[in-house]
């Protein structure tokens, strides 16, 4: 869920952009809005564990970008298919994702247990010694053992918020809120002290060594952090937009947040709050004419677009 951090501000989209892939050129692109509606779809009926449905809107997702996409919608959809018994768009799936050379998490898809329908056929055990074979070459410094401590961060984060928002919904009594409100900031500290101690005495651990997904959350840890932490911190997070261990547009999301919260305006649109009347705008943005050629240049989609998404209409500044 979303970090709140004025009482004014509207929960945003952050994480990893699903509208944003990285080429093997280190530019980010823009992926198609109907591959990204898809997949967005799809993610949501996976996390319901409706598979069926998900696997037909991963298919069209894919279908819809000529059978391109990123790793982790690849891998999504493979797993929506072998739970569904649709094994050959399963094995097909992993297939891509062992010729790209980009996926080398071998011990997830060993565990996984949507594959388990799949551990006999002689060509699922092809894939995975193709997938071992990318991990030997081009990730000899992996190590899924911290990477599964960051996700354990992430997943606690996000239960926590989830929580909160439900609660908020339901209108539940101030003394529940504040429990959980106070439950939130004890993970977020717990989180914080943790990534803190890897980043001062280590220093960022890319992408080959914990995976994007890990990379993504030291990054959402680091959204939630207080501001001179963030501030410490985005020097690191600009570095690793660089080199693609999170996607450019993730930097937009941070530097924004840090700028919202010191002066009250930001450069890439992405933090929402209220307006007088109650409706959602955009805080006020810098050079607010030239707002898309920054969003292009980091790979984000035009404002109006973005803001679109969120219920919000916007006619560019000219």
């Amino acid at each position: 869920m979303f970090h709140i951090f004025s009482n004014k501000v509207i929960p945003t989209i952050f994480g990893t952009f699903c509208c944003v892939a990285a080429l093997a050129q280190n530019k980010p692109v823009i992926l198609p809005e109907e591959f990204s509606k898809h997949v967005r779809v799809a993610d949501s009926l996976m996390t319901a564990g409706n598979y069926a449905l998900a696997a037909d809107s991963y298919r069209k997702a894919f279908s819809d970008y000529k059978w391109k996409g990123p790793v982790p919608d690849r891998l999504n959809a493979a797993r929506a298919y072998a739970y569904t018994g649709q094994n050959e768009s399963a094995l097909a799936a992993l297939q891509l994702l062992c010729e790209t050379e980009r996926f080398f998490d071998h011990p997830s898809i060993l565990k996984d247990k949507a594959f388990e329908g799949l551990r006999n056929d002689p060509r699922f055990k092809q894939v995975l010694q193709c997938i071992r074979a990318s991990q030997q070459k081009h990730a000899p410094k992996f190590n899924p053992e911290l990477r599964d401590q960051l996700l354990a961060l992430k997943k606690e984060d996000q239960e926590v918020r989830s929580a909160l928002d439900a609660a908020v919904k339901r209108n539940a009594p101030a003394v529940t809120i504040n429990e959980i409100s106070t439950r939130m900031l004890a993970t977020d500290s717990a989180n914080i002290a943790f990534v803190a101690d890897l980043l001062d005495h280590k220093g960022w651990p890319d992408k080959f060594t914990v995976d994007f997904t890990g990379c993504d959350a030291i990054f959402l840890i680091i959204q939630h952090a207080p501001l001179e932490t963030q501030k410490k911190y985005l020097p690191m997070i600009q570095q690793a937009a660089k080199t693609l261990d999170i996607p450019p547009p993730n930097l937009a999301l941070l530097t924004d947040r840090i700028s919202v919260r010191e002066n009250g305006t930001q450069l890439y649109g992405t933090q929402i709050t209220m307006g007088p009347s109650g409706e959602k705008i955009p805080f006020p943005i810098t050079d607010e004419a030239g707002v898309n050629k920054r969003r292009k240049a980091i790979g984000l989609p035009p404002l109006e677009d973005y803001l679109k998404m969120l219920g919000i209409t916007y006619v560019p500044k000219q």
